[in-house]
């Protein structure tokens, strides 16, 4: 596996690993080419170019922590004894036991027919969220999300104050929506993805 590309699929979905230690949802699931992770809110999907297509390998978030961390050569060479993974290069090696269990079923909980979808800048949004972030009630942690003849509209509100704010999206014949998130996940995310 490339290093660099391992190391930054992890990134991309280790925050959505749940806080139970110990528990399947607190690892990083390997499926055939894809690195998941989930917890009771999201889902964080990561494609991977592996030479060998992987099933039911779900990795400890120690030993994902520690690939993050070391300093391993260009290729990371994974391999697989029952119950016990191992990394290594020329100079590092590194075992864990695999979490046992069955991985969730994430792909039954993705939606299957999207009413639409909307590019926007990541910068673009990243700003929106940064401006109306300081009045974030922080009882809920809601942001609302609102797209409407090619706007994109981002605000929030706590007791008396509003922050809203608004950016244009280069994309016609949208259909008008609003939804609320919570800013944490939204931020999450935009850690996660680099495009």
């Amino acid at each position: 596996i490339n290093t660099e590309n391992f190391k930054e699929a992890i990134n991309n979905v280790i925050a959505a690993t749940s806080k139970l230690e110990g528990n399947i949802l607190s690892g990083i699931y390997i499926d055939k080419n894809k690195l998941v992770s989930c917890d009771q809110n999201r889902i964080f999907i990561k494609k991977l170019q592996l030479e060998e297509e992987l099933e039911n390998v779900i990795l400890s978030k120690e030993i994902v922590n520690e690939i993050i961390k070391l300093p391993f050569e260009e290729n990371i060479y994974m391999s697989l004894f029952g119950n016990t993974v191992i990394f290594e290069d020329s100079n590092i090696t590194i075992a864990s036991n695999l979490l046992s269990g069955k991985y969730l079923k994430y792909d039954m909980m993705l939606p299957k027919d999207t009413k639409q979808e909307i590019n926007f800048n990541k910068k673009d949004f990243e700003m929106a969220i940064n401006l109306v972030s300081p009045i974030l009630n922080i009882e809920t942690n809601e942001i609302d999300l609102k797209i409407k003849d090619s706007t994109f509209f981002v605000s929030t509100r706590n007791n008396n104050q509003m922050a809203n704010t608004k950016f244009d999206v280069k994309q016609s014949n949208i259909e008008e929506t609003n939804v609320k998130f919570n800013i944490f996940y939204l931020i999450d995310m935009l850690k996660a993805n680099n495009e």
